[in-house]
């Protein structure tokens, strides 16, 4: 299941007065919400910023618990708007100091502040503040206001086309000015993931739907579901997004940064070793999983022309002894093995998998069926190929991947499915969680049906590098 809309948000913030929800529909407008209203009240003067936004915050929750608008982004906007005004007409004095505060610091006292983080986005402002006036209007309404593509056209009375190319061209300069190349994006973005205040604490959200395009065929270089090219210079980054709140919600449980360092030598077998930088969300959130697992640390693969191969993986487990898992070991096969690169097709009727497959028709262990585009957050259409990994006979004790891999074949969306039994067992006590099957743990996350085995909604694995959603 998604992320709840916003109607369900302030439905369940009116009638249950849920801060949870409060916390969420305000994170989506964090970004606009700061920049409108430190444009508004024209100083960077921390205390200033804070005092206005904790008003409007706190005027937004007091109505909300009463009422709801019927357009909540306009009136939220013209509430702050108010705020800043009122503050304008009563100031005594301004000061000009860099802020470094986040929507989540109001809301929740727990979030922590990221220096270089808002070092980078007031240098990157200040670079807007220098560029040509329309392009810098299409970059301040679009990114910092929050207004989409038609309504920039409207307010500028500018053809859509054309608000899309000042904003191209702005990017461009903005990227000229501080020197930004694709090499040094990455190693930002690598530098930001490494603050979990940097990715959204609940998932974005998600919408998929099917594209017109044709069906293009992938050759899938990643170790599966890892998001990492076994060759040397490769990187990623993806968060696990895990379901709370009986499915109704997925929040952030943690960050993995993948680096392809050096070529190595495991058992004999040529190969590429992969650092991992695994983070681990600090939140009090209650997870259902397995609490203090392993690890993971490193990693070994090899691209040959036709196939991606699992080599090895180095683990620390929770009372910091570290062991080595290789190909060499039994059980290897079943856990990680082998994956061919180019995904072979399989037809799906009215976008169903399938009924119950004869002996002679069973699944592939890899397919893909259709080309679907997929949206995260605000970002434009993604246009990908649905990929399944699941046994060829599954079953209910099975594990099931539903992911989204684009034209270049790199992963911009995995999401785990639990099969209704896994990891569970007869009677009152199991493995995971406390209830008898998935769909009864989490009765509000999607379920989909493959040859008559239930498969729960349970973790989404979302790519977070810039050019993976561009």
């Amino acid at each position: 299941m998604d992320d709840p809309s916003q109607e369900q948000l302030l439905r369940s913030i009116l009638e249950h007065k849920r801060r949870d929800s409060f916390e969420s529909l305000v994170l989506r407008y964090q970004r606009p919400l700061l920049s409108l209203i430190r444009s508004r009240l024209g100083t960077n003067e921390q205390a200033d910023i804070e005092d206005v936004t904790q008003d409007t915050l706190l005027q937004v929750w007091l109505s909300l618990t009463r009422s709801t608008p019927s357009n909540f982004q306009a009136w939220l906007y013209q509430l702050a708007r108010n705020r800043c005004t009122d503050w304008l007409r009563s100031r005594a004095k301004t000061k000009n100091v860099r802020d470094a505060l986040t929507v989540r610091q109001f809301v929740d006292r727990r979030g922590s502040k990221s220096v270089d983080m808002n070092e980078r986005i007031d240098e990157i402002a200040d670079v807007i503040e220098n560029i040509p006036l329309q392009e810098r209007s299409a970059l301040t309404e679009f990114y910092f206001q929050g207004f989409s593509i038609a309504e920039i056209a409207a307010r500028q009375k500018a053809p859509p086309g054309t608000i899309k190319r000042r904003l191209s061209y702005g990017r461009d300069m903005v990227r000229s000015e501080l020197e930004v190349t694709k090499h040094t994006r990455i190693e930002v973005m690598n530098t930001r993931n490494k603050h979990s205040e940097s990715i959204s604490q609940v998932s974005p959200v998600i919408s998929i739907s099917k594209s017109k395009s044709e069906p293009f065929s992938i050759d899938l270089q990643e170790m599966s579901w890892w998001f990492v090219v076994p060759r040397v210079g490769d990187s990623a980054c993806w968060a696990t997004y895990a379901a709370i709140e009986e499915g109704k919600t997925f929040y952030l449980k943690s960050v993995h940064s993948l680096h392809a360092k050096c070529a190595a030598e495991i058992h004999g077998r040529e190969c590429v070793e992969i650092e991992i930088d695994e983070k681990e969300n600090s939140s009090n959130r209650s997870f259902v999983s397995f609490g203090e697992g392993d690890r993971s640390l490193r990693i070994w693969g090899d691209l040959t022309d036709t196939e991606v191969h699992w080599i090895a993986i180095e683990s620390e487990r929770s009372d910091g002894k570290r062991s080595l898992y290789t190909f060499l070991d039994e059980g290897w096969d079943l856990d990680f093995g082998v994956c061919d690169r180019v995904v072979p097709m399989r037809s799906l009727p009215d976008d169903k998998i399938g009924q119950t497959p004869s002996a002679h028709s069973k699944f592939p262990r890899l397919f893909c069926d259709e080309v679907y585009d997929l949206r995260i957050g605000n970002s434009k259409a993604i246009e990908c190929m649905r990929v399944f990994d699941l046994e060829s006979e599954p079953t209910d004790s099975d594990v099931m991947i539903d992911a989204y891999v684009n034209r270049a074949g790199r992963t911009v969306l995995a999401r785990r499915y639990n099969g209704n039994q896994w990891a569970k067992a007869e009677g009152s006590k199991h493995f995971l969680g406390t209830k008898a099957t998935w769909a009864e743990e989490f009765p509000h996350a999607y379920c989909q049906t493959i040859s008559g085995v239930t498969f729960v909604h349970y973790e989404d694995f979302l790519r977070v590098e810039p050019e993976s959603t561009s």
